[in-house]
């Protein structure tokens, strides 16, 4: 999400032919773009309820099961080993908690590439699921080595999902975002005042956050009623943390 920001700012096609970045020049990311928004998914009451597949049941099931949510755009979502020395926020606990990348698709603008590849912790505490993370690389066109365009950001995301799990009525599952990026804009967007480009920074990837973040919950709410209405589909989701 956050890479929309970077894109809004940076991919004029002038920019790319003239925009280079010397070494000896210290990058200084001054120009803010902080949003949030809070999505809600509707899950329908099941008439038939069963034991051990309400919301609350689905909600807490191993963060590593995660990978078989559809994402947004076609993303790919992998599990990491502990071990894997990616720099990602610290965990309150090690209780059903995990590493992920996230593999976002090629973004082609003329003849530049990008592709974002998110690093993130995911955490499942006792009444929510926390998925944070401050670690991106882009990747693509061989402009990001020669214009250090890894260098140019620093982005924080955190996104906390919660549920309202009811008997009698239709359950909830809300997501809230918070997203910080920091960027030092390059020439000569620079000479442009920086509200002007934070507005149109946060108008970016406010609407970007509503479509992409909306669609995840859709997704998971979906998930969790063919989770607790089929009996296979559910152990093989429970063989999949067995194995890990």
């Amino acid at each position: 999400m956050f890479y929309i920001v970077l894109l809004s700012i940076m991919m004029a096609p002038s920019v790319i032919r003239a925009f280079t970045v010397p070494s000896h020049v210290e990058s200084v990311k001054d120009t803010r773009v902080e949003v949030g928004h809070r999505s809600r998914a509707r899950v329908a009451l099941d008439r038939s309820p069963k034991a051990n597949v309400t919301l609350s049941q689905y909600m807490r099931l191993p963060v590593d099961q995660y990978v078989l949510i559809k994402l947004p755009l076609d993303s790919e979502l992998t599990k990491l080993d502990a071990g894997s020395g990616v720099d990602v926020p610290e965990m309150e606990s090690d209780n059903n908690t995990g590493l992920f990348k996230l593999l976002v698709p090629p973004i082609t603008f003329t003849n530049l590439t990008l592709q974002p590849v998110v690093f993130a912790a995911v955490e499942c505490r006792k009444n929510e699921v926390v998925i944070h993370s401050h670690t991106c690389v882009l990747q693509g066109s061989e402009f990001i080595e020669r214009t250090r365009l890894n260098e140019r950001f620093d982005f924080k995301v955190e996104t906390s999902l919660t549920w309202e799990d009811n008997v009698d009525s239709d359950s909830f599952i809300y997501a809230n975002t918070r997203i910080e990026v920091d960027v030092d804009v390059p020439r000569p967007f620079n000479r442009i005042p920086k509200l002007i480009l934070q507005r149109i920074g946060n108008a970016a990837v406010k609407i970007s956050l509503k479509v992409i973040q909306g669609t995840f919950v859709e997704n998971l709410a979906s998930d969790y009623s063919k989770w607790s209405q089929d009996e296979p589909y559910r152990l093989y989701r429970a063989s999949l943390s067995q194995r890990a």
